[in-house]
């Protein structure tokens, strides 16, 4: 499908490109203003009222076609750039944006306004919540776990590995999960988009769950899932630590972590490490690897020669800790109007001169890159062409090196999240049949 205008685009240099868009995001600005100011004056005047509306939210979103989240901010800016001259300027400027702004507005006064614009000059959505949070303080936060039902989409086939009809299979997960069964085949209005990894069904096949299984003869079923909903108050050093965890995980699986699966890791981690049955377990795995290295082992042969030192791009792990606190765990890539990336997010190490033209594996030829930066320095070495062949060539075969081990282990984590709904032998069958 071809976008209007983005022909056109496709023959501009980069730089008319990033000059266009920024006097279009200046023009995008002043229009919001003006907007903003005739909102001001319709609320003034009143004249949602002649129009058949309640309020000025509702001509919003029946005659301006926002959507609720939008007109309630919008409102909100508005009434607070009337109330705070100052507040006008900030947005006008760009020193502020419109969501900040609206998050601000609820708790500004005469008194604090000098504090809150300034406070949220460049600040992050998580940094202005916390500066309202301390204008709007809130009673201490008490640790509570409270059941809830969650409404879960399965697709059962027409019979399971072991030959058992739907309904046989329906009672068994019922069993199993501790679920609940709400309708029966075809897709639930109310569903909640859950995944079924087993069957495929979820967000992105939504749409078409309910012609799929008729077809197939599977059946979509909605049922009520047992969860439990967690809250308690914790401390910035908390969130600090779940967001280098996210970071460190992201190396691994290029994904986003729910709180669950953090938790999940975290607390796997610390049983393994210091329950008796996580030693014991260690413990065996120590002399089952010694006994095969022992085992494995070649015999002296004092004739034989040693194999000269092989070149390897191999980084050992010492001197990755070492990059990596040398760098401060961020993307050293810098643009070249001087500003660094900084991102934890997919880190990488990375050889300054490529390993394929004659570079080291010392800490000096070595630096930490995001996964986007890193293809990118690729692609200025090596020529996007010869990368792009690259990723054709060996793409498949990484697929099928890490793919079948991601779904495997995606698949026991499901298994623990959902109170052993699928058995674990079905998890390998998964893998085995969409890792390879």
């Amino acid at each position: 499908m071809n976008i209007p205008g983005s022909r056109a685009l496709k023959g501009v240099s980069d730089r008319k490109l990033l000059n266009d868009v920024r006097r279009l995001s200046d023009k995008e600005r002043e229009t919001v203003l003006s907007i903003l100011v005739h909102l001001i004056e319709i609320d003034r005047r009143r004249l949602y009222l002649e129009m058949g509306y309640s309020s000025l939210f509702k001509l919003c979103v029946k005659e301006l076609k926002y959507s609720e989240s939008v007109a309630g901010r919008r409102i909100a800016v508005a009434r607070c750039i009337k109330r705070f001259p100052r507040a006008y300027r900030a947005l006008a400027s760009g020193k502020v944006n419109m969501t900040n702004l609206g998050l601000i507005a609820k708790v500004m006064t005469e008194k604090n306004e000098k504090e809150l614009l300034g406070g949220i000059i460049g600040a992050s959505g998580r940094e202005v919540e916390r500066l309202v949070s301390r204008h709007n303080p809130r009673t201490v936060v008490r640790d509570r776990v409270r059941p809830v039902h969650v409404r879960t989409e399965i697709r059962l086939r027409g019979a399971d590995n072991a030959g058992n009809s739907k309904n046989e299979t329906s009672k068994s997960l019922d069993r199993r999960a501790g679920t609940t069964p709400t309708g029966g085949s075809g897709k639930s209005p109310n569903s909640s988009g859950a995944v079924d990894m087993f069957s495929g069904s979820g967000p992105a096949a939504a749409t078409e769950s309910g012609s799929e299984a008729a077809a197939s003869g599977d059946t979509a079923m909605m049922v009520l899932e047992e969860r439990f909903e967690i809250k308690f108050g914790a401390s910035q050093e908390f969130l600090d630590k779940m967001d280098h965890l996210r970071s460190l995980l992201s190396s691994k699986h290029h994904r986003h972590h729910e709180f669950e699966e953090l938790f999940m890791i975290a607390m796997d981690e610390y049983i393994e490490r210091h329950s008796p049955e996580g030693r014991i377990k260690r413990k065996e795995k120590r002399e089952q690897r010694k006994a095969t290295r022992t085992s494995e082992a070649p015999k002296s042969d004092s004739k034989q020669k040693p194999d000269s030192k092989e070149v390897s791009r191999y980084i050992p792990k010492k001197v990755r800790d070492e990059v990596h606190a040398r760098d401060k765990g961020r993307c050293t890539y810098v643009s070249p109007g001087g500003r660094r990336c900084g991102s934890t997010w997919d880190l990488q190490v990375d050889h300054i001169v490529p390993f394929a033209r004659g570079g080291d594996n010392s800490p000096s030829n070595l630096r930490l890159l995001c996964g986007k930066h890193n293809r990118l320095e690729a692609e200025r070495v090596y020529g996007k062409e010869k990368m792009a062949n690259h990723a054709k060539k060996h793409g498949g075969q990484y697929i099928k090196e890490r793919g079948a081990q991601y779904v495997k282990e995606a698949g026991e984590r499901y298994i623990r999240a959902r109170s052993a709904q699928y058995t674990k032998e079905r998890v390998d069958q998964h893998a085995k049949k969409h890792g390879e």
